[in-house]
């Protein structure tokens, strides 16, 4: 007997953004579904197109690592770790208390209200195999580069990797977020919306083969964020391409969503 899956339902009042008890039930062998908390039910081919690769976020899904406290040094007491983000255009320097070094790799925690470490995501630095680890537990998160403040009115650009996001905070004094992957699911969105204000600019910025994950975003975020843009980023990665040519293709979006939020909030 096969047991049913559980998600968050795409058809509640408001699509679940705030709500994370995964009352969808789906039965994909049986090819039926039916929501708990709305009551909605059918057969699986009315879900919504995105609906399996976006929406989907399992209860047991497991991390994939585990590293102790112990086997992490501070990037302050790492020259590897320093000398890696150098070479990848970013200062260590604001970094050093807040990501930590095992082995050949990188480890960037992620911290509960009560200031204690609740998971990390971990990046290899150099060999050979999977580069990143443990970015299952990373699917209700997002990134926030440590010590930023979003101020009221200032646009928040939404990337996809961690070093996207430092790099939009580094080279360009700009506020930004990682959604650390290309899962699309209302714990994201909802992050998103706490994060900022109601009136802060949105623009999307992500890799170059997650346009289409960037159009979903949109299309979840337009409707809740008036000032919300997509930036296609044809030369590369935005970490990838360096300071002028991100600078190029953010600031005429910048300066558009900004001449909006101004004119609506005065």
């Amino acid at each position: 007997m096969t047991r049913n899956k559980r998600y968050n339902c795409p058809f509640c009042p408001g699509l679940g953004l705030r709500n994370d008890d995964l009352a969808l039930s789906v039965s994909w062998e049986k090819g039926k579904y039916h929501c708990f908390r709305c009551g909605t039910s059918g057969g699986v081919r009315s879900l919504p197109p995105n609906f399996k690769k976006p929406l989907i976020l399992e209860k047991d899904k497991k991390p994939r690592e585990r590293i102790s406290m112990e086997d992490m040094i501070p990037l302050r007491q790492s020259s590897a770790g320093q000398s890696y983000l150098g070479v990848r255009g970013l200062d260590p320097e604001p970094l050093k208390d807040f990501v930590f070094v095992s082995g050949k790799k990188l480890v960037f925690p992620f911290y509960g209200t009560e200031g204690n470490i609740t998971f990390y995501v971990t990046r290899k630095m150099w060999g050979s195999g999977r580069r990143y680890d443990n970015m299952e537990a990373a699917l209700r998160d997002i990134y926030i580069p440590p010590g930023t403040i979003l101020p009221a009115g200032e646009p928040l650009i939404i990337t996809e990797g961690i070093f996207d996001a430092l790099s939009v905070w580094q080279w360009l004094g700009m506020n930004a977020i990682a959604l650390l992957g290309m899962n699309l699911n209302s714990f994201k969105i909802a992050k998103i919306l706490d994060y900022s204000y109601p009136y802060t600019p949105l623009i999307i910025l992500l890799d170059t083969d997650a346009h289409q994950t960037a159009i979903d975003y949109y299309n979840e975020l337009k409707p809740l964020r008036r000032d919300t843009a997509i930036c296609v980023m044809r030369e590369g990665d935005p970490n990838e391409v360096g300071k002028e040519k991100l600078w190029k293709r953010l600031m005429p979006l910048v300066s558009s969503v900004g001449e909006r939020t101004s004119s609506s909030t005065s």
